[in-house]
């Protein structure tokens, strides 16, 4: 989206291709977005076949599952294994035959110069692979996240074969495209050590005219500490909580974005449970107002494999607001413990210094 919206002041008119909305399934949705789209900008929405959309109905679920299995309990391994064996590389893959034929009418039909798939859904970058072998265009590959590495696959109980068939296509996709994009440092280390190639690092960041545009003036009577986005279990927040319970003074948690039950069940548990607010999953502007009114941001990576490479897209938010960011991240040379050093933003913390540090204060 924010490429759409630059992209034009340094002389590129990008032309969008997508799903009808009609036609999509998302756990979420956010239509305020729109807004920040300009009218100049082509857009272009196809059919799609959506086996997730399928998926929820047979398992009885009111809405498509995410994709850390945040929404999803832990203890349902038919789901797990269907999701891994038979969504390769995701359940986003029935899309592409019909973004394929749009590209090509687009393409016959305009002069364009570039195409650019961006992921996840990984399974986007097998349209553009097509087209490249197909039409023999240049593409370029915007990697959001891992592919094959992605934390999750380690819960999908995939078979070898599984896995053998998404590491070829990762491997096709990254040897093929004329250019590749990433969001980390540690990501273009881990990508490059699949395909020795050159990779470009464009990380996320913020749109300054947005986030400046929310200003609130902040409660004095207690401290407000926000998180928002995504709670997972693999995010392990454990010892966070633990430190919290013990604190003698008044704070509030506030919570905006989906939590996993196991981690709501664990808060509500909690000494300071009365402490604590689910907002829920809130529009855009509504998470940047949150972001503003607080005295303190914390962020958690994931406790995973290749965690090192791990920017969530808030915390360039959280630096916009200016306000400092309490991090939990265990990799001593994380991406996002150089970037909040770096800024001088906040602070960052392992989860065994905060249990170290909280049992010397005797807390």
């Amino acid at each position: 989206m924010k490429f759409s919206k630059y992209l034009p002041e340094f002389g590129w008119n990008p032309i969008i291709l997508t799903v009808d909305p009609d036609r999509a399934s998302y756990p979420q949705r956010d239509e305020s977005l729109l807004k920040e789209v300009g009218d100049e900008v082509e857009v272009f929405r196809t059919s799609s076949f959506e086996p997730l959309q399928i998926y929820a109905k047979a398992a009885g679920k009111d809405r498509v599952p995410y994709g850390g299995f945040s929404n999803e309990k832990s203890n349902s391994p038919l789901s797990r294994f269907i999701r891994g064996n038979f969504f390769i590389p995701d359940a986003r893959r029935g899309w592409n035959r019909f973004a394929v034929a749009k590209a090509k009418e687009i393409l016959s039909s305009r002069d364009i110069d570039t195409i650019i798939t961006t992921g996840p859904p990984q399974s986007t970058h097998l349209i553009g692979l097509t087209l490249k072998r197909q039409l023999d265009v240049k593409w370029g590959v915007d990697l959001r996240d891992p592919w094959t590495d992605i934390y999750y696959n380690e819960k999908m109980l995939r078979t070898r074969w599984a896995e053998e068939r998404d590491e070829k296509l990762e491997k096709q996709t990254l040897q093929e495209a004329d250019f590749c994009i990433t969001v980390s440092k540690g990501f273009v280390e881990l990508f490059r050590r699949k395909v020795d190639r050159d990779y470009e690092l464009i990380t996320n960041g913020y749109d300054d005219e947005i986030v400046q545009r929310f200003t609130t003036d902040k409660a004095s009577d207690k401290l407000i500490i926000s998180y928002t986005g995504t709670m997972a279990e693999s995010y392990h927040p454990d010892v966070v909580f633990n430190a919290l319970a013990k604190l003698n003074f008044r704070f509030e948690l506030r919570i905006a974005g989906n939590v996993s039950a196991e981690i709501a069940t664990q808060i509500n548990n909690s000494t300071f449970s009365s402490s604590a607010v689910f907002l829920g999953y809130l529009p855009h502007e509504e998470v940047l107002l949150e972001m503003r009114r607080a005295h303190l941001l914390l962020l958690i990576t994931p406790k995973v494999k290749n965690s090192e490479g791990i920017i969530p897209g808030k915390l360039f938010e959280y630096l916009g607001t200016g306000n400092p960011i309490l991090a939990i991240s265990d990799e001593r040379r994380s991406d996002v413990g150089l970037i909040i050093k770096a800024t001088k933003s906040g602070k960052v913390f392992s989860r065994a210094e905060i249990e170290n540090r909280t049992a010397n204060l005797g807390l």
